[in-house]
């Protein structure tokens, strides 16, 4: 994987976006980070990300409703939602994000790994 890709991580914790960053920069993808669904909506405005990491859980702008704003500027981009888990909702939300066009959905903790290669697979796959 080469510095071609853009992944844009939005999560409003910042030791989550840091851990994402730098594992998916360790595999050679370029990564920005987004602390809430503001922000990502700030950077969409002017980049068009290969692929968008976002979390459902977020104060102020939760991730569906970021989702839906990124389907309406970006509806190609594909996202990879993870959520951590242990909310009643989780289940609803996660149908939901499935039904607003995420492509894959992740229960953090995630296994690095299998992450990984989950993110590189939709950089392949997607673009």
């Amino acid at each position: 994987m080469s510095f071609e890709s853009l992944v844009l991580v939005v999560d409003d914790d910042p030791q989550i976006c840091i851990m994402i960053k730098r594992l998916l920069e360790r595999h050679g993808i370029l990564t920005i980070v987004a602390n809430d669904g503001y922000e990502c909506e700030n950077i969409i405005n002017y980049q068009c990300p290969s692929l968008i990491i976002l979390d459902l859980h977020m104060p102020q702008r939760n991730g569906i409703d970021t989702l839906k704003i990124i389907r309406a500027k970006h509806p190609n981009t594909p996202v990879i939602v993870v959520t951590g888990g242990g909310q009643k909702s989780d289940t609803l939300n996660l149908a939901n994000a499935k039904k607003h066009g995420a492509e894959m959905l992740f229960t953090k903790p995630f296994e690095n790994d299998l992450f990984v290669a989950s993110v590189q697979r939709c950089l392949q796959t997607c673009n």
